[in-house]
């Protein structure tokens, strides 16, 4: 692995690996089709910095995390260690605090040693992955870069007098749809950004270097995700793509298609329909109907899980941005809890090891044949918008 632990964290590697194996398979489990593209882009041995688009809150970053062997650190909003134990817990999992001005000056300077801990990771030919556009936003369209991750990549390289081999790479996370399970997403790797090749540019004008870094970043990024354009004309776009879009099994495919009837419908809006509603596959809803009995029998058996999410994220969650990923890490782990809870109770009312190890598979089984069908984890506020 090219993630090296800090000295003395050990242990929180080894859980941050454990973790890093449940989610993954969460992932492949939650969602219709979890795919990767590009990994041949990711170097194995070297520096890298990710630059990855942001859209769904944490999820981003698990996507990544679980789609390459580089094991990355991250930079996380400051106010997120205020919580002692959640400071541990994300310090556990690789992440370090990066401050904005609304955290205070203090904090804000205190930026200068998170800067000098990541050119300390990266000159051990560690990862890091970095959201340049500092925010996140459900829409699909890459906006303006921040500094930071130019910042830190020069520092980098200019410590090293330009040998150190330090490359970004451009992710770029295509969301079927931002809340609800069994969709599409597809994390695309572009090729490396090499820092060294700034180095003259760097050496006569450093503000100017940075610009062009966060310029050819930006351009690789637009090109591995499907990006609106003008802001202004989005939702008549959007609606429009989403109205006359084929729906392709590989996503691959679908995003190059989708991103063919985007250009089209900004070269000839008038020419496309948005007011129709998209049709439901007959072959989908026959299968739903024929499936009832197994969607009514996880219902059932995942109530108390489910409607701890539901309340959660219906009563508690203020950003709608966070819901697809706290839907994903409670499911997570709320149902294994509970079907494990279940499945004793059932042993020490039964006595019987056949009986409950029979109901905790089908359970599990066809708790997973319901995600996989769609017929949980939808979204509350009407599809990705």
């Amino acid at each position: 692995m090219a993630g090296h632990p800090l000295p003395g964290r050990m242990l929180q590697h080894f859980i941050y690996l454990i973790l890093q194996l449940k989610v993954k398979i969460g992932l492949h489990l939650y969602f219709k089709n979890y795919s990767v593209n590009g990994i041949e882009n990711v170097p194995r041995n070297t520096s890298i910095i990710f630059a990855v688009n942001h859209q769904n809150a944490f999820l981003d970053a698990l996507i990544v995390t679980c789609s390459t062997k580089r094991n990355p650190f991250y930079l996380a909003r400051g106010d997120f260690f205020k919580n002692k134990w959640a400071k541990i817990l994300l310090e556990t999992i690789q992440m370090m605090p990066i401050y904005r001005f609304r955290d205070g000056l203090t904090n804000v300077k205190k930026n200068e040693d998170v800067i000098n801990n990541c050119v300390k990771l990266l000159s051990g030919n560690a990862s890091l992955l970095i959201f340049p556009e500092g925010n996140h936003v459900y829409k699909h369209y890459i906006r303006p870069l921040k500094k930071g991750v130019a910042r830190i990549a020069f520092a980098t390289e200019s410590a090293h007098n330009f040998r150190l081999g330090l490359s970004i790479i451009p992710s770029g996370i295509q969301y079927e749809d931002y809340f609800s399970a069994c969709t599409n997403v597809l994390i695309s790797y572009g090729e490396p950004v090499y820092v060294s090749d700034y180095k003259q540019l760097y050496a006569s004008d450093q503000n100017e270097a940075i610009r062009k870094l966060c310029q050819d970043i930006e351009e690789k990024l637009k090109a591995l995700v499907v990006d609106i354009r003008p802001p202004f004309e989005y939702d008549d776009i959007y609606a429009k793509w989403k109205i006359n879009r084929s729906l392709f099994k590989n996503p691959v495919t679908q995003l190059s298609h989708d991103k063919e009837l985007i250009a089209k419908i900004r070269s000839y809006p008038e020419k496309f329909d948005a007011t129709a509603s998209p049709a439901t596959p007959l072959k989908r809803s026959l299968k739903q109907v024929l499936l009832m009995p197994v969607f009514l029998y996880s219902y059932l058996n995942y109530i108390i899980p489910n409607a701890i999410v539901s309340y959660l994220i219906n009563h508690k969650i203020r950003d709608n941005r966070f819901i697809g990923s706290l839907r994903f890490v409670l499911w997570l782990f709320l149902a294994p809890i509970a079907l494990t809870i279940q499945s004793v109770i059932l042993f020490i009312i039964t006595k019987s090891f056949a009986a409950t190890f029979t109901y905790f598979i089908i359970t599990a089984l066809f708790g997973i044949l319901t995600v996989k069908q769609g017929a949980v984890g939808s979204s509350p506020v009407g599809g990705d918008r």
